[in-house]
C-alpha cells in the first residue's frame, strides 16, 4: 500500500505541475504552431491508454525500467485533461490582470505564483482529486511492469492476500461464497481514498472561489 500511495502523490503532483505550466503556456505565450498543438493535445485524449500499453512495456524493457519506480511514474506524468482544464480556466480570467503584472514588473514565474495559483486553488484541487484516484485504481499496467514484492501494487496484491472463493451448495442450487476479507479491505480502501481527496480538495476549492471573488 505504501508503494501505491508513494507513486500516486508523484503523478498526481507531476500531472498538476505540467499541465499547470502547459496550460499557462497555451494562454500567456506565443510560440508558432500553438492553435495546432493544442488541438493535437486534445486529440489524445481519444486514444485510449489500453492500445498503448504494449508499445509502452517495450520501451520499459529498452529502458531497462522495468521493475522500477520509472515504470510506474514517468508515462503517467502528463496529462490532456489537466492542459485543458487549465488552459479554460486560464483563459476566463481578464487579461488586464496579466498587463497589470508586466506593467509592474512581474515576470512569467513571478505571476503563476503571486497571481495564477492562489486563483486556481479549486482547480488544482479537483485535477489533483482526479489524477489520485486514478492512479490508485490502476492495476493491468502495475501487473505488466512490476515483479517484485516489495513493488507490490495495492489491487492487485488484495487477491493474493485473499483465499481462493469456494462454490458452496444451497438448497436452491449452486452459488459462489462471497470473499468478506476482499469486500471489507476493497470498501475501506475506497473510503479512504475518497475521504483523503474529499479533505484535499473542499479546502482548496473554497479558498480559490474566495479568491475569484476577490480578483474579480
Amino acid at each position: 500500500m505504501g508503494n501505491t500511495i508513494l507513486v500516486a502523490i508523484f503523478i498526481m503532483a507531476g500531472k498538476t505541475i505540467f499541465s499547470l505550466l502547459a496550460g499557462t503556456a497555451f494562454v500567456y505565450f506565443k510560440f508558432p504552431l500553438k492553435g495546432p498543438l493544442f488541438v493535437f493535445v486534445l486529440l489524445t485524449l481519444m486514444m485510449p491508454t489500453d492500445i498503448l500499453v504494449v508499445a509502452l512495456f517495450r520501451l520499459m524493457v529498452d529502458f531497462h525500467w522495468v521493475n522500477t519506480y520509472q515504470a510506474l511514474i514517468v508515462p503517467f506524468l502528463a496529462s490532456a485533461t489537466g492542459v485543458f482544464l487549465f488552459r479554460q480556466h486560464f483563459s476566463n480570467i481578464p487579461s488586464e490582470l496579466a498587463d497589470a503584472a508586466q506593467i509592474d514588473g512581474a515576470g512569467p514565474l513571478r505571476f503563476l505564483w503571486s497571481i495564477l495559483i492562489p486563483i486556481s486553488w479549486n482547480v488544482i484541487g479537483a485535477l489533483a482529486m482526479i489524477q489520485f484516484v486514478y492512479v490508485w485504481n490502476q492495476y493491468l499496467w502495475p501487473l505488466l511492469v512490476i515483479n517484485d514484492n516489495n513493488r507490490s501494487w495495492f489491487n492487485w496484491r488484495l487477491k493474493e492476500l485473499s483465499p481462493a472463493p469456494q462454490i458452496c451448495k444451497t438448497g436452491h442450487g449452486t452459488c459462489r461464497r462471497c470473499d468478506c476479507f476482499l469486500a471489507a479491505t476493497d470498501c475501506l480502501s475506497g473510503a479512504a481514498r475518497e475521504l483523503f481527496a474529499r479533505l484535499y480538495a473542499d479546502e482548496r476549492e473554497v479558498r480559490g472561489v474566495k479568491h475569484s471573488a476577490l480578483s474579480s
